[in-house]
């Protein structure tokens, strides 16, 4: 069989596309994102997202909670924009064709899941690849040593599902074998990482079976899941929509007071105390290992002599360093600038926490 012409395929994906997010405002796209599942959020769902888990993804596709992007609108940008540059410097490495595709596209079977391409990108060899282009800091770049960090494969994994899904459906023999991602971390060419994810069938089976029962198990049914993430922050993202869901679960008016007469409740907060007790415990512990490490350190600081530098007999050094750091007196700001305080400074509320306060029990009188 003569081999596809990749621009005629990538054409016709295009064309199958229901929307082009090139033309939407960013509330129509967050809008379309309700509708559906997106590459970004299968790691919630699989459990390995270090953003967001399972159940704040239910809460978020149910309508409870909105997602509020304003305050990361700076990183969100600033990704945007080196998006080009990622692309640029894939295409100078392998020689490739790059197609900015803003096709909008979903799964022709299972259209809840949706898929919102970096880039398409046609290799030397007419191979179509999709293009992941990414961001991060000079630390990040540890977790991309050999392959990308799961949550990013993820998503490379449902793009490659939707679009293929997409390919067999118009009738094409093409398929889409691998995701790559060029990682921007600095602001050098040495400073950018490319790797890949391969198409998988057993993975991406496992994957389908987690998004439909989240989707059609979950979403669609009302029935929020198991947490699959971290404790903390579910605890932290629960404090923060409290009110909200609290409706969702079906209370209509929230009280200024609530009287709980659960016995459990009492468990709850025997568990904590003793909880409590052992973060005591630990930190006792770790105070304790400082102060050996300190009494080692000051042996090492005496043998150096009053030096700000010295080497060991196995070429270890010893150097001492110091940092000059600045601070602002608001207070004398205050005094002296009301108006420049009154401009640069800003309020905040801050997050809200969990309170506990206990009746101490009450020792007995002492009798004459």
């Amino acid at each position: 069989m003569a081999k596809e012409n990749p621009y005629e395929v990538i054409n016709a994906l295009h064309a199958a596309a229901y929307g082009d997010s090139s033309t939407m405002s960013p509330e129509a796209w967050q809008n379309q994102r309700q509708k559906g599942i997106g590459g970004s959020e299968v790691a919630a769902i699989m459990g390995v997202s270090p953003f967001s888990s399972n159940v704040q993804l239910y809460l978020n596709k149910t309508g409870v909670i909105k997602t509020d992007l304003s305050d990361k609108w700076f990183t969100l940008q600033y990704g945007h924009c080196l998006e080009p540059l990622a692309a640029e410097y894939f295409q100078r490495k392998t020689q490739c064709v790059i197609i900015d595709e803003t096709g909008m596209f979903e799964h022709p079977e299972y259209t809840f899941m949706k898929a919102n391409l970096d880039r398409l990108a046609v290799l030397s060899t007419g191979e179509i690849v999709i293009l992941e282009c990414k961001t991060g800091n000079p630390f990040s770049k540890n977790s991309w040593s050999f392959v990308p960090p799961d949550y990013y494969q993820w998503q490379g994994r449902h793009y490659m599902f939707v679009i293929n899904g997409i390919l067999e459906k118009l009738g094409f023999e093409t398929r889409i074998l691998r995701v790559c991602y060029c990682l921007i971390y600095g602001n050098t060419e040495e400073d950018v990482i490319i790797r890949q994810a391969v198409l998988n069938d057993t993975t991406e089976s496992d994957m389908l079976i987690a998004e439909c029962t989240f989707w059609y198990g979950n979403v669609t049914e009302g029935i929020m899941p198991i947490c699959n993430g971290s404790e903390v922050k579910l605890f932290e993202m629960t404090l923060e929509n409290r009110a909200a869901i609290a409706k969702a679960s079906g209370i209509e008016e929230i009280a200024s007071m609530v009287n709980i007469t659960d016995p459990l409740a009492l468990l709850h907060l025997q568990s904590i105390n003793v909880l409590k007790a052992k973060e005591k415990e630990l930190a006792a512990t770790v105070k304790d290992v400082k102060e050996q490490r300190a009494s080692f350190e000051l042996a090492l600081l005496k043998l150096m002599e009053g030096s700000d530098h010295a080497m060991l007999p196995n070429g270890a050094t010893l150097d001492i360093s110091q940092r000059a750091s600045r601070t602002v007196d608001y207070e004398l700001l205050r005094a002296f600038f009301p108006d420049v305080y009154d401009m640069c400074v800003k309020e905040s509320l801050g997050a809200p926490k969990l309170a506990i306060k206990q009746e101490r029990p009450r020792g007995k009188r002492k009798t004459a």
